[in-house]
């Protein structure tokens, strides 16, 4: 039984890592790094300290005191919001352990990934690589997952999403699957492992398709337009992850 007190302070330390992100996107929005330090994405200029108060900040620092720049305030308090809801979900289902910091780790990268696609219409390979090493040296701390199944996973669905991004080019051109959609499908192979993988990859597929026609009908964009697929496989493998990675209902059917 996870304690209220538990949940607040996973709360807690979500709304940080979520701010950590933010920053982390500016930064990749002006010189392609990842430092988690909230600044301009316009100018650069570091954000005032207000700017780490989770929530709040983003409100205080609505415009860039060195260019006058707006900043996207609404967006930086839902990923914050976002990340603290991983945080308790995560408690949640696993309690405090290994599993618990493993996974909270992992989705935190996911999200932080999704909100770099959404941005940019690009995967941050600089965060993806290391986050398949660190997934699959985890793997140990999931029971049936363990290396062999994390690197499975992960060979699966390279595997397959590197041939999807080939047969993608040949019938839409460029654009239609990139690499970094390939290199993102391994890490959620990494981390959800052999079979689970099957479930995270055909969930975001599905969200996909799903977004990409209600943007057709809503004439939000125009067909032949690219859409970042990213988010949409982060939502597959966060449901996986939320609801027991593993230890899902449906890995004891496979």
């Amino acid at each position: 039984m996870v304690t209220i007190g538990a949940q607040i302070l996973a709360g807690a330390v979500g709304l940080l890592a979520g701010t950590a992100l933010t920053g982390s996107a500016d930064h990749f929005t002006r010189d392609r790094s990842l430092w988690p330090v909230p600044a301009c994405p316009g100018c650069g200029a570091r954000r005032p300290a207000p700017a780490w108060v989770p929530l709040a900040g983003p409100l205080l620092t609505v415009r860039c005191a060195a260019c006058d720049a707006p900043g996207a305030w609404r967006f930086w308090v839902l990923v914050q919001c976002l990340a603290a809801a991983l945080g308790v979900l995560l408690l949640r289902q696993y309690g405090f352990g290994a599993e618990f910091a493993s996974a909270s780790a992992e989705s935190w990268v996911l999200l932080a990934v999704a909100v770099i696609d959404l941005q940019h219409r690009l995967i941050p390979t600089l965060l993806v690589y290391p986050s398949v090493v660190f997934a699959v040296a985890c793997s140990g701390f999931w029971p049936d997952l363990g290396l062999l199944v994390s690197l499975e996973g992960a060979g699966l669905a390279f595997g397959l999403f590197f041939a999807l991004a080939l047969i993608a080019r040949l019938a839409f051109g460029e654009g239609a699957l990139g690499d970094g959609d390939v290199t993102l499908a391994a890490l959620i192979g990494a981390i959800c492992g052999y079979p689970m993988v099957v479930l995270a990859l055909a969930l975001g597929a599905l969200a996909g398709g799903l977004g990409a026609a209600l943007m057709l009908m809503l004439r939000r964009s125009p067909l032949g337009t690219t859409i970042p697929y990213g988010p949409y496989l982060v939502a597959g493998a966060l449901y996986v992850l939320v609801s027991g990675n593993t230890t899902h209902p449906l890995y004891a059917l496979v």
